[in-house]
């Protein structure tokens, strides 16, 4: 690959952890981002965009919410609400699926469950895991949503 190119390419603009904290002591400090970029560039004699400095400041704002990570906050709020049954595995130390509903969506399908319907998001921010939708069609042809998940990738094993 011409080395011109390698500074473009984002696989090879990662921050190191020493640029990331400096990156996040700055922003902190109140530096503007295309600041941030100037100062990298100056310091490390590298190229830095500002797609590269957006990524870590999204990256720490959400490792946290409240003193939880975003999942412990999510895990949390699904098991003080009574209205929403959910399952979920741990693998590593993270979360490896979760799958949640309503009871009133599961009396809905029971209702009306000759179609099921399932797709996936990819591009989910908040927790960097596919979004599965889980849906069906009622009498009148009105979509409904069931479920929704967090999965890994969609193999089978995935799938709690």
């Amino acid at each position: 690959m011409d080395t011109a190119a390698v500074e473009f390419d984002p696989r090879h603009r990662k921050l190191s952890n020493n640029e990331n904290m400096y990156v996040q002591m700055l922003y902190n400090g109140g530096v503007l981002v295309s600041t941030i970029v100037n100062m990298l560039i100056e310091e490390y004699s590298r190229y830095v965009h500002n797609k590269d400095i957006y990524n870590t400041l999204s990256h720490h704002s959400r490792d946290y919410v409240k003193g939880l990570s975003q999942t412990a906050e999510l895990l949390k709020g699904l098991n003080n609400n009574n209205n929403y049954m959910f399952t979920y595995s741990v693998n590593n130390n993270r979360l490896h699926c979760l799958f949640f509903t309503t009871q009133s969506a599961v009396a809905k399908f029971k209702q009306y469950s000759e179609v099921l319907l399932m797709g996936a998001i990819y591009k989910t921010k908040c927790f960097g895991m596919p979004l599965l939708l889980i849906s069906s069609i009622d009498a009148m042809g009105i979509t409904f949503l069931i479920a929704s998940g967090l999965l890994t990738n969609e193999t089978i094993p995935s799938y709690c």
